[in-house]
């Protein structure tokens, strides 16, 4: 490395301090001689005005004459040089400043301890570094110089050496392969995941018709799949059934009708084929237990043509393989008619 900024200072007898002052340009070389042999009389020190900046770099160059301590120290930059390494007559020394440390870079060293701030590079403990808060790292600058630095960007560490990734931080362009179905978080129980309008994953409760579904929960309905201007709904269908019955000599009695399907009775219709006789005549519809759930009357004489309705809202349901009874009675032995009955259908 050139030397652009150096400066040199001769060491006598008398000891004394040779201050740095780090709010002027800081020397990258120092040079310390003698130009006698001495014995010192009192301590000599080269030190700073303050901390250094972080990254700072001097080479300290010593040439001295022979020289007895005399109990007395020589320290560079808080670091003693030993009556040994005095009588090696002179070297260079690299010194660096990271985090308010001293760091020697190269040999040969000066005597270093525990109680002084400079330890050799392979040599110095960790305890010793200071300027840096929790969860920071070393990293060279762009000057190649250490700092220390906050972890930032698509990962994160903790006082601890933890790392985590950040929140979005893998995308596409990170993973290769399939990813397990186990790896992916849960969603809600008996929903469907698609793409909504805007491309994004969503889940639904039912698919629409768009989708292929018929867009409507069906999980607690009961009936048939009906369509009303393309929308599908499910709804229970109503139906009508036609039986004969009669009042005449030798029919009159029970008609029964088997349903093959579970519903619900609305209503019945009843319309003479042939005229009643001199009496009242009455039908009686019965459930598959033989209960009465509803009754149509025709008065004595009614002609035929003659029709009659009853609403039907108690004892009316039935299941598939349930029988219907249709009782006439009445009618002086004469009359018949065709009973229409309408239902609901649930199966």
């Amino acid at each position: 490395m050139a030397i652009e900024n150096g400066q040199s200072y001769e060491i006598t007898s008398g000891g004394g301090t040779i201050t740095i002052d780090v709010t002027q340009p800081i020397p990258d070389f120092i040079g310390l001689y003698s130009t006698t042999t001495f014995s010192l009389l009192g301590n000599w020190s080269l030190e700073f005005s303050a901390t250094p900046p972080v990254g700072t770099k001097i080479t300290v160059g010593i040439q001295l004459q022979s020289v007895t301590l005399n109990s007395h120290t020589i320290e560079i930059f808080g670091s003693a040089l030993s009556q040994i390494e005095l009588r090696v007559g002179g070297g260079c020394y690299e010194l660096h400043y990271f985090g308010g440390l001293l760091i020697w870079v190269n040999a040969p060293v000066p005597s270093q301890n525990n109680s002084i701030s400079g330890y050799a590079i392979d040599a110095m403990p960790t305890d010793r570094i200071s300027g840096m808060t929790s969860a920071q790292i070393i990293v060279a600058d762009g000057s190649d110089v250490p700092q220390a630095v906050d972890m930032s960007g698509d990962v994160t560490i903790d006082a601890s050496g933890v790392t985590a990734i950040g929140s979005g931080k893998v995308t596409n362009t990170h993973l290769a392969g399939s990813i397990a179905r186990t790896k992916l978080a849960s969603g809600t129980a008996d929903r469907v995941l698609t793409n909504n309008g805007a491309g994004a994953y969503t889940e639904l409760a039912q698919l629409t018709p768009k989708l292929g579904g018929l867009g409507i929960d069906n999980s607690g309905a009961t009936g048939f799949v009906t369509f009303n201007a393309g929308t599908a709904s499910v709804n229970a269908f109503t139906d009508t059934n036609h039986v004969n019955v009669s009042f005449e000599t030798g029919y009159v009695g029970d008609f029964k009708v088997k349903m093959g399907f579970a519903g619900t009775v609305t209503s019945a219709y009843a319309f003479l084929t042939k005229t009643i006789g001199a009496v009242d005549a009455v039908i009686t519809i019965k459930n598959n237990a033989g209960t009465t759930m509803g009754s149509i009357t025709f008065t004595a004489s009614d002609a035929k043509g003659t029709a009659q309705t009853v609403a039907i809202s108690a004892n009316n349901t039935f299941s598939a393989g349930d029988v219907l009874t249709f009782t006439t009675s009445g009618g002086s032995t004469t009359g018949e008619a065709l009973v229409s009955y309408s239902f609901t259908r649930n199966s």
